[in-house]
């Protein structure tokens, strides 16, 4: 009830209107064994509906690395992720590179769109246009946040066809 006034799941609703702690021993936003469940599921049977895409894009050298992640959408909204690039960032890695790469990789899975931050927006966007991706801002950071914490605790999210450093490097970045 509360959590629909103010537009906001419920959990989130107690956590940011109510003030009501995280549960004791927790460690993330992103409960573990949820994001371990959703590691080890893999996609569904059938055709997927769409496939989508979106980028995280950082260029703090040595820190704030820059990924792709590419999923197909299945029936009952179900994602599965198919493909993960991830570019680390260092002093001798050009943004537009990092865009160039990016760019190619969607182009090659025939995807016209990709959802990401505005923070590198302009230039991103310049790069996508020789590829024919369109640039789509993504919802806020909290948003975002929440709609991925749902796809997980609704079993909705499937990593398991992901090869293995790729599910070990996201299970570390779920935790942080």
């Amino acid at each position: 009830d509360g959590a629909l006034r103010e537009g906001l799941d419920e959990d989130t609703y107690r956590r940011e209107i109510l003030s009501v702690p995280l549960p004791r021993g927790t460690r993330g936003y992103f409960p573990a064994d949820l994001v371990a469940a959703a590691l080890a599921r893999c996609a569904p049977a059938g055709a997927p509906e769409a496939d989508v895409a979106g980028a995280d894009l950082g260029h703090a050298d040595g820190r704030d690395n820059s990924a792709v992640a590419l999923e197909r959408r299945y029936p009952g909204g179900i994602f599965s992720v198919f493909e993960v690039d991830e570019v680390m960032s260092t002093s001798a890695q050009k943004p537009s590179d990092t865009y160039h790469r990016f760019g190619r990789r969607l182009a090659y899975h025939g995807l016209t769109e990709v959802v990401a931050d505005p923070m590198y927006k302009e230039t991103f966007k310049e790069v996508l246009d020789a590829y024919g991706v369109t640039f789509v801002d993504v919802a806020s950071k909290d948003r975002t946040y929440e709609g991925a914490r749902a796809l997980l605790r609704e079993g909705r999210l499937c990593m398991g066809d992901l090869p293995a450093p790729v599910r070990e490097s996201l299970t570390r970045q779920f935790r942080s």
